[in-house]
């Protein structure tokens, strides 16, 4: 039985993620709302392609609602799960870890952002808050 040493659980906090996607939904809602009642018969016909923008975007705020990065490491496995990508935790155990040390990360120079994020140069991350 292993003693758990580190856990830690990150989720999307950033106030500027929320307005981006406020706005991002209140165009189309706005949209819906102006030509629901405006009474012309044309813009009446424009209603069907205006839903599937805002269940899309509906869906992408419940997504990042949800999503969280858990991370757990003990003397024998880091464990790290970036729900709902991952359903359950993958392991990585430490006689198979090269070299590990802590820094601070720059998400958006090295990865171009926050999430699961993958480049050539400085490979794969999952990274949910952190430095900026």
């Amino acid at each position: 039985m292993s003693t758990l040493h580190f856990m830690e659980t990150q989720k999307f906090r950033q106030w500027w993620i929320w307005v981006i996607l406020l706005m991002a939904l209140l165009i189309p809602v706005g949209a819906f709302t102006a030509t629901y009642f405006s009474n012309k018969q044309n813009s009446l016909k424009e209603l069907p392609a205006l839903i599937p923008a805002v269940i899309l975007i509906g869906l992408v705020i419940v997504l990042t609602l949800s999503a969280r990065l858990t991370t757990e490491i003990d003397e024998y496995v880091i464990s790290y799960r970036f729900y709902p990508f991952h359903f359950s935790p993958l392991k990585i155990r430490w006689e198979d870890v090269q070299l590990a040390y802590v820094r601070n990360c720059k998400p958006i120079l090295e990865y171009g952002g926050w999430g699961l994020r993958f480049t050539f140069r400085n490979g794969k991350a999952y990274n949910v808050m952190g430095n900026a």
